[in-house]
């Protein structure tokens, strides 16, 4: 089972909080999420940037409504 990177992108750090949770506590066959593969951006720009910089990325979790660049 191979470990998937995630970026999950939104401004509210409690959402953060709670996807980063769900996908720890993952049950789905053949998923696995670690804390150190999650990354975080607080808006659409940084999440671009991120996207970018880290082509290992393989799912990226968007809020639609976020400031500087919209999901």
């Amino acid at each position: 089972m191979e470990t998937i990177e995630v970026l999950i992108a939104d401004d509210s750090n409690l959402i953060l909080k709670i996807i980063t949770k769900a996908l720890l506590e993952n049950k789905i066959h053949h998923y696995r999420f670690e804390e150190s593969k999650i990354h975080l951006a607080r808006n659409g720009m940084e999440a671009f940037e991120m996207m970018g910089k880290n082509r290992n990325i393989a799912m990226l979790i968007s809020d639609i409504n976020m400031p500087f660049l919209n999901g």
